[in-house]
């Protein structure tokens, strides 16, 4: 299994502080569940939490979900990078 570069880990790690599913053991393994997880992980559902924040009036709230569905789908694009 290839591995994971130092600066892919640390980033992933960042999003994903909480470690959900061991991510860490999988990042240092070079397991390709790592793909699974962020593919899971990326916002698909955000419409809907939009939608809520929208009608609260809260902007930032829209910008913080925005940065976060931009993160986790370049995370998902770099893993593709990082299995080559």
């Amino acid at each position: 299994m290839p591995q994971y570069s130092e600066d892919f880990k640390a980033r992933v790690k960042a999003e994903f502080p909480e470690d959900p599913f061991e991510i860490t053991k999988h990042l240092e393994n070079g397991s390709e569940f790592v793909g699974r997880f962020l593919d899971d992980n990326r916002v698909h559902l955000c419409n809907k939490t939009v939608r809520v924040l929208a009608e609260q009036g809260d902007v930032q709230g829209i910008l913080n979900l925005c940065d976060k569905v931009d993160r986790r789908d370049r995370l998902y694009s770099d893993y593709w990078k990082e299995r080559k």
